[in-house]
């Protein structure tokens, strides 16, 4: 099972010059209990994050730009 993000809608409220450089972000996925249980570095508008290990529950995923501030946040639920 994986988590497919775009974070490209996630940039349009940062200013971003598209020509300059990629940008890059840091997913981290946490549990309710705030225990990060995956992270993950990307370049690009698109990830899939596989969660096959983890036990169902909902979880909590955090986009962090390249300068660590937190331009997304989104409730996901992991159901085998």
């Amino acid at each position: 099972m994986n988590i497919s993000i775009n974070t490209g809608a996630l940039s349009q409220s940062t200013p971003i010059l598209r020509n300059a450089s990629i940008p890059a972000y840091s997913i981290r996925l946490y549990n309710l209990q705030s225990i990060l249980v995956r992270q993950t570095n990307i370049q690009g508008d698109n990830i899939e994050l596989n969660v096959s290990d983890l036990p169902n529950g909902i979880y909590v995923i955090h986009v962090i730009d390249s300068k660590g501030v937190k331009i997304g946040e989104h409730k996901v639920v992991i159901k085998h």
